[in-house]
């Protein structure tokens, strides 16, 4: 709500991640990117991760000056 809807997206930084520790087999995606909101700009991280077949959202972050207290 306080940055409004986005306007446009650009993928910074996009990486796959083959886990070799832990569970075999097991990927990671991550992307980085700068989005530019109705009231302000922000940049967003989201990792997904495989398990059994499906990813899922494993993480999302979104750091903008507007979101400050």
């Amino acid at each position: 709500e306080r940055l409004g809807r986005v306007v446009s997206r650009q993928t910074v930084r996009a990486s796959v991640q083959e886990s070799g520790a832990g569970v075999s087999g097991a990927r990671t995606v991550s992307v980085n990117y700068n989005t530019k909101f109705e009231r302000a700009d922000a940049h967003e991280a989201v990792t997904l991760v495989e398990r059994e077949g499906r990813w899922q959202l494993a993480r999302y972050t979104i750091n903008s000056d507007a979101l400050k207290p």
